[in-house]
């Protein structure tokens, strides 16, 4: 390439380049990136690389512009098409002004393109022009030095790396959310909104209590509960899907979960009440094992049987249910007996129906109120858990969750709105 002066009119190297330059206020502040059409390399030649940008650009001469020569860096071929005028029959080197940290602005705008799944949907939601959205995300995928979006004609959707900035926006807003409700919460009554994931089979007996009491005791608090299998409840704590969880503590968690003990509860027996002989008469697994048995699918099945093969028996004939409600109609209709813990059943009522306590002290499982150890919870998910814990220990002392007893864990102080 021909060398070139300060003052002198330098020559072109034979190809034509846009020179279309952005300044900034604090001056001009240059990347200069050798862009290949299916690859990317890094410039190793900083002498001759100036000589090129003042061959290209001979209005920055003057301003004597810092060049930067970072590492390895990927630039969408879509900004190189919006951005850039190149003559086709040469690849010149591509110089670009390098662009501001990415802020919360700009993740944000990020977060909700992804759920949204549309930029010009998260346009109409976020108040801000599609253009203006659209170089943001131009902007954001330039600091990161990688594509984040994924752009059809049916939306957009992350990539790899899309999906792991995602998962970071996520962590980011809670936490901030986080600060925000625990300098707030000493000062006002608790608010925002809490997520929490109760079993199937504890679901019946427990959420409509605790909705009653958090409409009552913290009206500011917007409550979600979200009614799955404990092992999916811990997969979505994991995801930060929820705050709090109630999960079945059978074995070891997972050491990124912290759990304390909730309430310890008995499997019944549940048999129709048509021809039972001795109804209120505890019963031995030796006496069961041969009826035909109604289980729930699932990690309830799972319990059962594994407490059945300590004492070196098995099950001979099992009906699985998926759905927990049609189980005390199928008992009731003589199809077979079902072994359920006790709280679902204390929650049924009235039903035609008989339960029986069996002899073994195993005949058990262990309920825990749990959530993320490096996710720690807001000044209203702290409400709410302490709430559970109440709700649970006045259910068991009036009766109305029998064959259960409270385990013990951290104390729960009493919680109410300032009025």
């Amino acid at each position: 390439m021909p060398e070139s002066g300060p003052r002198g009119s330098p020559a072109r190297a034979g190809f034509s380049l846009s020179q279309k330059v952005f300044s900034r206020a604090s001056g001009i502040h240059l990347v200069l990136l050798v862009c290949l059409p299916h690859a990317w390399v890094q410039v190793r030649a900083p002498g001759l690389v100036e000589r090129a940008v003042h061959a290209c650009f001979p209005m920055c001469w003057r301003a004597r512009p810092k060049i930067t020569f970072g590492p390895t860096a990927y630039i969408p071929p879509v900004w190189l098409e919006e951005d850039f005028e190149m003559n086709a029959s040469f690849r010149p080197p591509v110089v670009a002004f390098r662009s501001e940290r990415f802020d919360l602005r700009k993740l944000n705008y990020f977060a909700r393109i992804v759920e949204l799944g549309s930029i010009s949907r998260a346009s109409a939601e976020l108040h801000v022009a599609q253009p203006a959205l659209s170089k943001s995300m131009r902007c954001l995928e330039f600091d990161l030095r990688t594509s984040l979006l994924e752009r059809s004609s049916k939306g957009v959707r992350p990539t790899r790396a899309g999906e792991k900035l995602y998962a970071h926006c996520k962590i980011v807003f809670h936490q901030l959310e986080l600060a925000r409700s625990e300098i707030q919460g000493s000062l006002e009554e608790p608010t925002g909104s809490v997520t929490i994931g109760i079993p199937y089979s504890v679901n019946l007996i427990l959420a409509a209590p605790l909705l009653r009491e958090t409409l009552v005791r913290f009206p500011a608090i917007e409550l979600q509960i979200v009614e799955e299998h404990s092992c999916s409840i811990a997969v979505h704590l994991m995801s930060n899907s929820i705050d709090v969880g109630i999960m079945v503590r059978e074995g070891n968690l997972n050491p990124a979960i912290q759990a304390h003990d909730l309430v310890e509860e008995e499997f019944l027996l549940v048999r129709s009440s048509q021809g039972a002989e001795r109804p209120d008469e505890a019963v031995r697994l030796e006496d069961v094992v041969d009826r035909p048995l109604i289980l729930a699918k699932g990690q309830l099945r799972t319990m059962v049987e594994e407490r059945f093969a300590r004492r070196a028996l098995r099950l001979a004939a099992v009906r699985e249910i998926e759905t927990f409600s049609m189980i005390p109609q199928c008992v009731e209709a003589g199809i077979g007996e079902a072994i359920l813990p006790a709280g679902w059943i204390s929650a049924l009522g009235q039903t035609r129906t008989i339960c029986t306590s069996f002899e073994e002290a195993t005949m058990n499982r262990r309920l825990a109120i749990c959530h993320t150890a490096s996710r720690p919870l807001s000044y209203a998910a702290l409400c709410v858990k302490d709430l559970v814990r109440q709700i649970a220990a006045g259910l068991i002392e009036t009766g109305q969750w029998h064959s259960a007893r409270m385990m013990a864990g951290p104390a729960a102080p009493v919680r109410t709105a300032r009025r």
